[in-house]
């Protein structure tokens, strides 16, 4: 076993004595100040090639179908569309508006099925009077404002829906909307 030396130099050692420790405990620091950065280069190289390896096998699995498949998200897929008929002139005045204020609009019903746009024009005068009732009953200020236009909308569908037989109507579009 080695003999560990705990003396301590004297002051009248010699020179040579005291520079050859010094100069063993530097190279030790030189030493880590050289192995130190080498192994963290090293190291984050290593790592960067892991990554950039994942990546390209991730992509190849992707492009065989391999993996997890993302679906579209809602916003990115294209809307489908059924078939159209258009209510013109509709001309109502709100509750609140004793006359002197009129909403003129233009209504597009939209459904999934042909067959139901024939009923929708066999029942043309009963969902005329059915919307510009529900239309009447509405104030002015709620005709006037944007955000209540989806409630006021799916009331209409909800209303004409109730009088269909052979189909629904999907979707209602104001064409035009002029409240004076």
């Amino acid at each position: 076993m080695a003999e560990r030396n705990d003396t301590v130099p004297a002051v009248g050692d010699a020179p040579e004595a005291v520079a050859a420790e010094a100069s063993n405990s530097s190279s030790g620091k030189a030493f880590l100040l050289i192995l130190l950065p080498a192994l963290l280069i090293g190291l984050g190289g290593g790592a960067w090639f892991a990554f950039s390896s994942y990546l390209t096998v991730a992509r190849a699995a992707t492009a065989i179908g391999v993996g997890i498949e993302e679906e579209e998200p809602e916003a990115d897929k294209p809307i489908e569309y059924g078939f159209f008929t258009e209510m013109q002139n509709l001309i109502i005045n709100p509750a609140d508006s004793e006359g002197r204020r009129f909403l003129m609009v233009n209504i597009g019903l939209e459904t999934s099925k042909e067959k139901t746009l024939e009923e929708l024009a066999a029942k043309d005068i009963v969902i005329r009077d059915i919307i510009l009732k529900l239309l009447g009953q509405r104030t002015a200020a709620d005709l006037a404002t944007i955000e209540k236009r989806a409630e006021i909308k799916e009331d209409l569908i909800d209303a004409v829906n109730s009088i269909m037989n052979e189909g629904k109507v999907d979707r209602l579009y104001f064409t035009q909307y002029v409240l004076q």
